[in-house]
């Protein structure tokens, strides 16, 4: 913490300073700007004619697509934590419970806001945004220990500005589809981003993508508005703090922003049109650069100490990985398009669906869904693509993916499928372009006629989809991702560490241990400490459990317990409860009194 306050004292101030002359900066160029040309701007898309009734039934149908999000993630939003969750909790929420001297009692050591807000000892997997409006959501942890049977925190409440921003991205990823001018493909892009397994879970994590979706959409319709009418300053401020914003959630935004901001000022500026060929006479080009620059100075003020920490961070290889590679690239594709991965990552485990096994139980349905979201995708970079006042727009929604994808691989930085959720909206507004462009309308038919054809029409994709994603949606919504809680609760009947009887039963953790959800347990570093908590429970007569995950990493890091922990005269056969991925399954082993002697004295003999 010290650390950190340093870093935010030094920070705070470099940002104040950078802020102050970029300020003087820009007062001098506006004082000395050149006459300028407003014209018009950006011109709206042909729209088709739509009846009053229908316009209301099409916001009715957005509406019906939240309240099914809604229903969708809520089982989740009680399910467990797992490892990236708990440990944000853990070091930037709630905090770490320690045992006291006493050894009887435990206190919570809350963080400061300020390590909350810049910490960066743990790089990029500090999401601030999301970290402050948890902080708020969920408040400080109940330390009464009323109810022996409850955890002294709530992952509901933790959850809940992941869960409400996803509530948001849906009509507003629809409300974008309809500001590119295909309205028509409003519906559908709703619901499929409520059905979305990929957004159903990363939609509720504990985690910023979810606030990062939000604003990607919000950042690109509010830059949208703001070319359509650029005498209104609201839609130019509202650009630029979501852009900030943005950054705050995750920093992998800045591979939106990139795109974004060259199309951006390319469509400010307009060189192609009369009269504009100075950049420094177009007023709307000024208002574009007023606009991110204040997007500039929030993320300059608040960021700064993070940036001063990131040279750091970074030189010390933490983030090295494999690049890109087949394997990766080829469950991405299946991610985005059904929500379900490639390749194989787990033998044996129930709940490792792949796109295999779908298609081995639904070969129709699954080819039909994945070439149904394949051509309306297609269909959508087309139709953007013929019409010359919105294609520059691709820039943001097609570029951002793979520019990520390729500065992984430039620096071989570590990268998994997941890193580009926060960008997969933009893949999903395509999906809902594309089917607005297919939609015939019928010139001799009512405007409501037509309107109830593409409300059909959608009902058609979403159903197909919704059977195609049915099995890998069902398994995210009611099992935990790692089943933390649930591992601890076989090992303790007593779960929260503020009740009395909380020493009931021990519980011994070495690899992948879960602190958050047991911080009464022992926490081995190495295999003579394992050994010496077996000693110490066998000495006070209680049961003593080990709930680990990874047991391969174990092997090398502890071998003796890895060892241990195998040989059923010393533990009883494992309950092992599944993850949803890669290392998430978790292993609850229950000691046999004297096992470890038996242990030894097999070593004994063996010598």
């Amino acid at each position: 913490s010290i650390r950190t306050n340093s870093w935010v004292v030094i920070g705070l101030w470099y940002g104040a300073a950078i802020n102050l002359a970029l300020a003087l900066l820009a007062l001098f160029a506006w004082h000395f700007r050149p006459e300028m040309i407003d014209g018009s701007g950006l011109p709206d898309p042909p729209q088709t004619k739509s009846s009053r009734f229908g316009s209301w039934l099409r916001t009715l149908t957005i509406l019906g697509a939240v309240a099914l999000g809604a229903w969708t993630m809520w089982p989740r939003l009680d399910l467990s934590l797992w490892g990236d969750e708990e440990a944000t909790t853990r070091r930037f929420i709630i905090g770490h419970v320690y045992r006291s001297e006493d050894g009887k009692s435990f206190t919570v050591k809350t963080p400061a806001w300020r390590k909350a807000i810049w910490n960066w000892d743990n790089g990029p997997n500090n999401h601030t945004l999301f970290n402050i409006l948890a902080r708020l959501s969920h408040g400080p942890a109940d330390t009464s220990g009323k109810d022996p049977e409850q955890f002294y925190f709530s992952e509901r409440r933790i959850r809940m500005p992941s869960f409400v921003a996803t509530l948001l991205l849906i009509p507003s990823a629809a409300w974008l589809v309809g500001l590119l001018g295909f309205p028509r493909g409003a519906p559908l892009t709703a619901y499929v981003l409520a059905l979305h397994p990929w957004i159903i879970r990363y939609g509720s994590d504990a985690r910023g993508y979810a606030l990062l979706m939000l604003l990607v959409v919000l950042t690109l319709a509010c830059l949208i508005l703001a070319l359509k009418r650029p005498s209104q300053a609201r839609w130019w401020i509202g650009f630029g703090l979501c852009e900030a914003l943005l950054l705050l959630a995750n920093l992998t935004g800045i591979y939106f922003l990139v795109p974004l901001n060259a199309a951006g000022l390319l469509l400010a500026w307009a060189p192609w049109r009369t009269g504009r060929r100075n950049p420094f006479k177009v007023a709307s080009l000024w208002r574009f650069g007023a606009a991110t620059l204040l997007g500039a100075m929030v993320t300059i003020q608040v960021q700064m100490p993070i940036i001063l920490q990131a040279p750091s961070y970074f030189s010390k290889g933490r983030f090295v990985g494999e690049g890109v590679n087949l394997p990766l690239l080829q469950d991405s594709l299946a991610f985005w398009s059904l929500g379900t991965p490639w390749n194989p990552w787990e033998p044996g485990n129930p709940m490792a669906l792949t796109w295999h096994d779908l298609t081995a139980a639904h070969p129709f349905s699954i080819t039909l869904a994945a070439a149904v979201i394949g051509i309306c995708f297609l269909a959508g970079t087309i139709a953007l693509l013929l019409r010359p006042g919105a294609r520059w727009w691709l820039l943001a929604l097609l570029a951002p993916i793979p520019l990520m994808f390729l500065d992984a691989e430039r620096t071989e930085n570590v990268m998994y499928p997941w890193y580009s959720v926060g960008l997969f909206p933009l893949l999903i507004v395509l999906v809902g372009l594309g089917f607005g462009a297919l939609m015939p309308v019928i010139p001799r038919w009512p405007a409501l006629s037509n309107c109830l054809l593409t409300l059909a029409g959608s009902v058609v994709v979403v159903a197909i989809f919704a059977m195609a994603t049915q099995a890998q949606r069902e398994i995210i919504r009611h099992h935990p991702v790692e089943p933390l809680a649930e591992s601890v609760r076989l090992t303790r009947e007593v779960v929260n560490p503020f009740h009395p009887d909380i020493d009931r039963s021990l519980t011994l953790g070495f690899v992948h241990a879960t602190r958050l959800y047991d911080p009464a347990m022992t926490l081995a570093d190495n295999d003579e400490e394992f050994v010496a908590a077996i000693r110490a429970a066998e000495a006070q007569g209680k049961p003593l459990w080990v709930n680990a995950a990874n047991l391969g990493l174990a092997k090398s890091v502890y071998p003796m317990a890895s060892e241990l922990v195998e040989d059923r005269d010393a533990f009883e056969a494992p309950i092992v409860l599944y993850g949803l991925q890669q290392p998430c399954t978790r292993s609850v082993f229950r000691y046999r009194p004297g096992g470890l002697g038996k242990f030894e004295a097999k070593h004994a003999a063996a010598r």
